[in-house]
């Protein structure tokens, strides 16, 4: 929106207009955080009032109202206080309406001719579509026949995570600790209200509900959610591993040992908790008087009765689910160590296993146009991986067409790619041998380069080892060394470009998505081909089907995962005309196995040199003799 659409504008002379809209929990409500700091003393411990009363300061100067123009991050519970949420929202009954961030946000899409969104909000709204039947009217999304779809390579994997099922032992903590916490919460302020309008049996009776029911099923689902979390944490520590698949899970002895007991009960509580919560609404409202003071306060309570319930039905997904889903899903569980944490994790996790039926129902057979784009969607110079995962194959052959566009750099002039032949293969996660060829390949092109690099890793496991190693060897005193995980991604990506010859080593998040032209990136390691990991839950799922219908799942998804994830590395180091650099791929199974030249065919045509160690750095050397001139020519 800052860059291309302007642009667009500009090059067709015709005025239209756009707008970016944000999920609705981006932006903060007006009507819920004056209610917060007006309840802050029963609602928040005195910590959590500091952040609240910092957001309110903010609240009077912010012209966004989204989470992106805050100059810190909130914790989880206070924004949860303040955001935008659907189920909480009085419209046009809100005194705030007009000035309302999210209703703003609405408006501007609204009257818009080109709406921007990214993959999750464009599922939210397909999701609501689906549900309703509706595929004419206004929605999450105004009403659009057009869709194009940026980034289409990632797809598959936005509409698993959006489409699947999630619970944590800290999240639903959460959600219990906002109805009632050491005597502050959602509870305690509606009784606080209550406790101000005129006596009477309602009144009373309203209070005894929450008193003696509500509050004691509260306690017995923590007890109870601390006992299932305990006994999944048991498993995953007995097996040693950080995810468990839940395919097989009910034959576990760890039911009869209490699970099964614990889970039932837990589902109880959050059962009575939901229909006490419902009674206690259905109480409230029947008196004009309680209905109209408590009118915000029904509205918290019930956004905490709809998280209530998505938390019961994750649950029911990943530990019991029924036979009757209409997508295959796969379930597992993981634990992970967060920091300022006092306790391990544990993540249930249920996902659908395919969902090109579900796309092509949705998308392609629903509106007149689609379009799909983006550098890295084809493979092997087609898209039949593509269209196969997405649905597309489904559709007539008339109905799609196809091209692939020349890129407008000149890579045979920008860029080398070098692989030598002469380091050790990778081995497993824990490779040594591998990790240190890494670092001293790093060392190596950091000195021919003079830095301005980037070490693009597959683990998180070696970078952080490659990252001890470079400092214990005092490589961060030469060129300043970004660590992914040490800052957040805006922040390192600022310090690298303003540095100019830094070491950045990264994981996932800066294969893709990330924009560093000119001199400051010069050039790119590879220590390993991205290939998925065959044990993660949805990628080990996704190839027993493919093994069990007799295709070859290599061949037909795994390689053109690692092509595509491949080409988006790659695609880090050119951004313009003017950038050149080099790709050094130490991963030999490129020049040594099959399916390397499969690989290779995926990737921009740059020149390749395959040869030992010492021949590619001498090109290296070469390379840049020529480069790091041009580059500083270039460089304003």
């Amino acid at each position: 929106v800052d860059k291309d659409l302007p642009f667009l504008r500009r090059a067709l002379g015709q005025p239209f207009r756009y707008a970016l809209v944000k999920g609705r929990q981006n932006y903060i409500s007006i009507r819920r955080a004056r209610l917060a700091q007006e309840s802050a003393a029963t609602l928040l411990e005195p910590a959590k009032q500091a952040e609240l009363s910092g957001i309110v300061d903010w609240l009077e100067k912010t012209q966004d109202g989204s989470l992106s123009d805050l100059s810190f991050r909130p914790s989880p519970e206070v924004w949860d206080e303040v955001a935008s949420e659907s189920d909480v929202c009085l419209r046009a009954k809100c005194p705030f309406f007009e000035d309302c961030f999210y209703q703003r946000a609405r408006r501007e899409a609204a009257a818009a001719d080109i709406v921007v969104v990214n993959h999750h909000l464009l599922f939210s709204d397909l999701a609501v579509r689906k549900a309703q039947g509706n595929y004419s009217a206004p929605a999450v999304l105004p009403r659009y026949s057009r869709l194009i779809l940026d980034e289409a390579h990632n797809l598959e994997e936005a509409a698993t995570r959006h489409l699947g099922a999630t619970i944590s032992r800290r999240a639903l903590f959460r959600i219990l600790r906002r109805l009632e916490h050491r005597g502050k919460g959602v509870l305690p302020a509606f009784a606080t209200v209550l406790e101000a309008t005129r006596r009477d049996l309602l009144r009373q009776a309203a209070l005894d509900l929450i008193r003696d029911r509500l509050l004691p099923e509260l306690e017995g689902a923590r007890e109870r959610a601390g006992t299932v979390f305990g006994f999944l944490e048991e498993v995953l520590r007995t097996t040693g591993e950080h995810m468990v698949r839940l395919d097989d899970f009910a034959q576990h002895p760890i039911w009869a040992l209490g699970l099964d007991d614990a889970l039932t009960a837990l589902l109880s509580n959050l059962e009575s908790l939901l229909a006490g919560i419902e009674s206690l609404r259905e109480r409230v409202i029947a008196d004009e008087q309680a209905k109209e003071m408590l009118e915000q306060q029904l509205l918290e309570l019930r956004g905490a009765a709809n998280r209530l319930e998505l938390a019961a039905l994750a649950l029911r997904s990943a530990l019991r689910p029924g036979e009757d889903a209409t997508l295959k899903m796969v379930r597992w569980m993981e634990r992970r160590s967060e920091k300022e944490a006092r306790e391990i994790n544990v993540i249930l996790s249920a996902a659908p296993l395919d969902l090109s039926e579900l796309l092509h129902d949705t998308i392609f057979a629903k509106l007149p146009t689609v379009i799909l784009t983006s550098a890295t969607l084809s493979t092997g110079g087609d898209f039949r991986f593509v269209r196969g995962r997405l649905g597309i194959t489904e559709l007539p052959e008339k109905e799609v067409e196809e091209a692939i566009h020349a890129s407008p750099f000149d890579y045979g002039e920008q860029s080398l790619l070098v692989v030598p032949t002469d380091l050790p293969t990778p081995a497993g996660d824990a490779d040594g041998r591998h990790d240190e060829a890494t670092i001293r390949a790093t060392i190596e092109l950091a000195r021919i380069s003079d830095g301005g690099l980037f070490v693009l890793f597959t683990s998180y496991r070696a970078l952080q080892h490659v990252a001890r190693e470079l400092r214990r060897r005092k490589v961060d005193l030469e060129w300043p060394l970004f660590v992914h995980g040490e800052a957040p991604r805006a922040l390192l990506l600022k310090h690298f470009m303003e540095s100019g010859r830094g070491i950045l080593l990264g994981t996932a998040s800066f294969w893709e998505g990330v924009d560093v032209p000119g001199r400051p990136l010069r050039g790119l390691i590879i220590p390993r081909l991205p290939f998925k990991v065959p044990t993660e839950p949805v990628t080990a799922a996704r190839i027993e089907a493919i093994e069990a219908a007799g295709g070859n799942s290599f061949i037909s998804y795994m390689l053109p995962h690692a092509a595509i994830r491949l080409k988006q590395g790659f695609g880090r180091l050119i951004r313009s005309r003017g950038d050149s650099g080099a790709v050094l791929i130490l991963d030999g199974r490129i020049a040594k196995r099959s399916y390397g030249r499969y690989l290779l065919a995926s990737l921009p045509d740059a020149p390749v040199h395959v040869a030992p160690w010492r021949e590619v750095r001498e090109s290296l050397v070469d390379f840049y003799a020529g480069v790091v001139p041009r580059l500083v020519a270039l460089t304003p």
